[in-house]
């Protein structure tokens, strides 16, 4: 998903060689509608523009190859050709490749989605390495965004994902739409997140690299399937809430004993028999 995400599309290359190759036959001028060309396409149809530029959700042409209307027949596009174009116009739906501001391992995007929050980066440009780990969730778990800046609730500071909502909701308004089965191995990755929520999913264990989350000081991942939490789990040293009830863990690592900023730490209702000792090192109120 991501390596469509991380540069800019350029039209001749990577647009047009998909419409010659699945819509031409069909659009050599039909209805109005010419793809044999950028000039042709963005004279739109006869019943008026196809596409809006920075906007492929009201833009015709994404919206007909989006739902299987084109091309006709058993010859729909695929999901990865689908969000290249949804990329394209949300650039802008520019003839070739522009540049940006951006420095080098960043990526810039024109319109952001009305719930993310993106602090102290006037020129809108996204790390790409916290884009890439975004990206490998989309993959692994089949979710349907065309747009890799709308999974979940995302907030950002200096280009960073700070920020990240992944609670699972029906209607996605504060979440994800669809349940979680697995996180990325490269979450690790993630720096400078410091607040992760993973409500109501159905993960049941985290990557061997979630513990180099070092900055994480909310996590939440109640109501899931998780058994059982990495070994080096207390090097999660700042974190201050931590929510892990409605799971099956069976054990707590002697290591949880190293989290010496927690203020609120959440255990109820999972298949605990005994608490390591090194738990009464935290810096929990214990009576009441």
């Amino acid at each position: 998903f991501l390596a469509s995400v991380a540069a800019q599309v350029d039209y001749n290359a990577q647009i047009q060689p998909i419409f010659n190759s699945n819509c031409t036959q069909c659009h050599g001028n039909l209805a109005g509608l010419n793809l044999s060309s950028y000039e042709n396409i963005m004279m739109g149809s006869n019943n008026g523009d196809v596409i809006i530029p920075y906007d492929h959700t009201s833009s015709e042409l994404w919206i007909r190859v989006n739902s299987g209307q084109m091309p006709p027949g058993n010859n729909d596009l695929t999901s990865s050709e689908v969000n290249l174009i949804a990329q394209w116009i949300d650039e802008g739906a520019l003839p070739e490749a522009g540049s940006s501001n951006c420095e080098e391992g960043y990526t810039h995007f024109e319109n952001l989605p009305i719930n993310l929050v993106n602090n102290n980066n006037e020129d809108q440009c996204f790390f790409n390495d916290d884009l890439t780990v975004i990206g490998d969730l989309i993959n692994l778990n089949d979710l349907n965004y065309s747009n890799i800046l709308e999974v979940g609730v995302q907030s950002w500071n200096a280009s960073r994902l700070f920020s990240w909502v992944l609670t699972y909701a029906q209607n996605g308004s504060n979440g994800v739409n669809q349940q979680l089965t697995a996180l990325p191995d490269n979450i690790g990755n993630l720096s400078n997140l410091s607040i992760l929520y993973l409500e109501w999913n159905q993960l049941t264990m985290l990557p061997e690299s979630f513990t180099d989350l070092t900055n994480l000081t909310n996590f939440v991942i109640s109501n899931n399937l998780i058994s059982s939490l990495p070994e080096d789990f207390g090097d999660l040293v700042n974190l201050i809430f931590l929510d892990l009830g409605y799971n099956q863990i069976s054990s707590i690592p002697e290591s949880t004993g190293n989290l010496k900023n927690i203020m609120y730490f959440w255990i109820f209702n999972n298949q605990l028999s005994q608490l390591p000792e090194s738990i009464c090192n935290l810096p929990l109120i214990w009576d009441g």
